[in-house]
């Protein structure tokens, strides 16, 4: 289960052990993979070092900019690494429960994304279009996936931050409120980079062999947010809606709570859309019978065989 020993919890007890100078624990045990994370490919942030997990816990997505496709985009003739991997993890091991994007400060690919925002060939890319193909591989690759994050970024920037990023994390009727760097403590791409790890979470909720494990909360999904400058780690959390400082037990207790809850609503959501979809199909049968007039049938065949004996 996410909740379990294994769940968030031990993500996040590595990163506080991390945090005191704790070197990780030795690793004799088979392999057993609980956790998929997606990180970006900055040596800086590795999950082995700020979380002290082994190669043998998890399964590690790594690219420019902890980026994951939306499925809309991903075909057949067009399939990506990410979605397969974690196609591979969700319905191949039944061991992994939790997905967790791991953004980062002085990200070199949003920093990338964030001087595209004045290309007026942008935001071309849009859900369900084909991919674009530009000059370059990584303009290509930033372009196609990063631009819903960068139009996120730039509305919440157009407020000055003074609303609230919103996104899809499990289910489409479970909606996350997410107030970036509030404190204002971070420059403007990371603030992109923030938003763009909490983005990526509906591009991984939008695959159909990640709805069942999600939507009825078997599998979460987490962010965390690694500042190098500090070499800490945050995390974000729904109750507080923003993302916090991994500092010690407590953190993980309220992070647990939190998930605990989030299960909870996810079964009340896929009960509710159940019971939804049952009477539906009651009134549905209801409205088809009474179409049926019983005795205009029997009319009607009174008329056949008067016909016939005519």
């Amino acid at each position: 289960m996410p909740l379990g020993k294994n769940g968030v919890r031990k993500i996040l007890e590595g990163v506080v052990r991390f945090h005191q100078g704790i070197p990780p624990a030795e690793n004799a045990g088979k392999t057993l993979p609980r956790h998929v994370l997606v990180n970006c490919v900055d040596p800086r942030v590795a999950p082995s070092k700020y979380a002290q997990l082994t190669s043998s816990e998890m399964f590690l997505i790594r690219n420019a900019g902890n980026l994951v496709p939306h499925s809309s985009i991903v075909t057949p003739e067009t399939a990506a690494t990410e979605p397969a991997v974690l196609e591979l993890a969700i319905t191949k091991f039944n061991t992994v429960k939790q997905v967790a994007l791991c953004g980062h400060s002085d990200c070199k690919a949003m920093n990338f994304l964030h001087g595209l925002k004045d290309d007026p060939s942008m935001f071309q890319s849009a859900i369900g279009s084909k991919p674009l193909i530009c000059e370059t591989p990584l303009r290509t690759w930033i372009v196609n996936h990063g631009a819903r994050s960068l139009a996120q970024f730039l509305r919440l920037q157009h407020s000055q931050f003074s609303i609230p990023l919103k996104i899809n994390a499990e289910s489409p009727l479970y909606q996350l409120e997410a107030w970036v760097d509030p404190e204002n403590n971070y420059n403007s791409t990371d603030k992109l980079a923030m938003v763009n790890c909490l983005v990526q979470m509906e591009n991984i909720a939008s695959y159909n062999f990640m709805k069942p494990g999600l939507q009825s909360g078997k599998t979460l999904l987490h962010a965390l947010w690694f500042d190098v400058e500090k070499d800490s780690v945050l995390v974000f959390s729904r109750s507080e809606k923003r993302f916090i400082p991994v500092e010690d037990s407590s953190t993980i207790d309220l992070i647990v709570k939190e998930a605990k809850e989030t299960v909870s609503k996810l079964k009340s959501i896929k009960v509710a859309v159940e019971k939804e979809a049952l009477e539906a199909a009651i009134e549905t049968t209801r409205l088809q019978s009474s179409q049926c007039n019983v005795d205009e049938y029997r009319s009607y065949s009174t008329l056949d065989s008067v016909e016939q004996r005519g």
